[in-house]
C-alpha cells in the first residue's frame, strides 16, 4: 500500500517537472536559439566558406572546358588560315614561274607541263621526283627544264601521278653540247659530248687540244643526238687540263641546276613549229 502511494507520487512529480521544463523552454525559447546559433555560427561559417570554394572549384572546371573549346576552335581557324596562305603562296610561285617562261617565250617553242620538285630518289643519286606523270601527259625521255631555260635532265620513269627525272650529272648519262665563249661573242661554238660524273658534275669529251676553251665558258645543249632541244643552258666550265700525250682536253663542268633553290620545273611534252 505504501509502495503504491510512493510510485503514484513519483509519477505526479515527474509530470510536474515536465510541465515546468516545457514552460521554461517556451519562456526562454529565443535565448536558447540565440545560444545555439552563437555556438554553432563559427562552424556554419567554416562549412559555408568551404562549400563556396568547392562550388567555385567545380565551376572553374566548367570554365576551363569552355576555354579549351574556344582555344581548339581558334587553333582550327588558325590552321585553316595558314593553309589558305600556303596555297596562295604556292599559286604566287606558280604564276611567277609561268611569267618567267612567258618572258623567255618558252611557250612559243614548247608544249609545257608545270611540275614541282617533290624530293630526291632515295635509291639513286642525281635523280629527282616531280609532281607530274602520265595523267599529265608526261612520258619517258621527255626533257625537263627550269623557267629560266636551264636544262635539268630527262624523265626516265613515268608513273600516274609523278615521275623520276635523271639529272644531267647522273653517272654515265651523255648528251651533245656546244661550248660558247664567255669573253668573245663572235667566237665559233665548239661541239663536245657531255657525260654525267655524279654530284652535280659533268665532264666534256672530244674537245681537241687546239680548241680555244676557257674556264667559265658557257655550255648549252645541242640536238645532234636528238636527246634534247638545242640552246638550253647546261652549266659552265669549271676546270681544264691539257696533256701533250692526250688527243683531247680533260674538261670538268658544273651543272647549274640546284635542287635546293629550284622548286618549279617544266616538262617539255612537245615542240612547236
Amino acid at each position: 500500500m505504501i509502495l503504491e502511494k510512493y510510485q503514484k507520487r513519483k509519477k505526479i512529480i515527474a509530470f510536474f517537472l515536465i510541465i515546468v521544463f516545457l514552460g521554461i523552454a517556451l519562456l526562454f525559447q529565443e535565448g536558447i536559439k540565440n545560444c545555439f546559433y552563437t555556438i554553432s555560427l563559427p562552424f556554419q561559417k567554416f562549412f559555408l566558406k568551404q562549400g563556396t570554394k568547392i562550388s567555385n572549384f567545380f565551376s572553374s572546371f566548367g570554365k576551363l572546358k569552355e576555354l579549351r573549346e574556344k582555344i581548339d576552335s581558334l587553333e582550327k581557324e588558325n590552321y585553316s588560315l595558314s593553309l589558305q596562305i600556303a596555297n596562295l603562296k604556292e599559286l604566287e610561285i606558280e604564276n611567277r614561274e609561268l611569267k618567267k617562261a612567258l618572258d623567255l617565250n618558252l611557250q612559243k617553242e614548247f608544249n609545257l607541263v608545270l611540275a614541282e620538285v617533290s624530293g630526291k630518289d632515295i635509291g639513286t643519286k642525281d635523280t629527282i621526283l616531280i609532281t607530274a606523270g602520265k595523267r599529265d601527259g608526261v612520258l619517258e625521255d621527255m626533257p625537263v627544264i627550269t623557267p629560266e631555260k636551264i636544262l635539268v635532265g630527262k624523265v626516265v620513269k613515268s608513273y600516274k601521278n609523278f615521275s623520276e627525272v635523271a639529272l644531267l650529272s647522273k653517272k654515265n648519262f651523255s648528251f651533245d653540247v656546244k661550248i660558247k665563249s664567255k669573253e668573245e661573242q663572235n667566237k665559233k661554238d665548239i661541239s663536245a659530248i657531255a657525260k654525267g660524273e655524279g654530284n652535280s658534275e659533268i665532264s666534256l669529251d672530244l674537245v681537241p687540244l687546239t680548241a680555244p676553251v676557257s674556264k667559265d665558258d658557257i655550255i648549252i645543249s645541242d640536238n645532234m643526238g636528238k636527246i634534247f632541244p638545242k640552246g638550253l643552258l647546261v652549266g659552265y666550265i669549271k676546270d681544264i687540263k691539257k696533256s701533250d700525250t692526250a688527243v683531247f682536253q680533260k674538261i670538268k663542268a658544273q651543272h647549274i641546276f640546284d635542287i635546293k633553290k629550284q622548286r618549279t620545273l617544266f616538262v617539255i611534252t612537245g615542240y612547236k613549229e
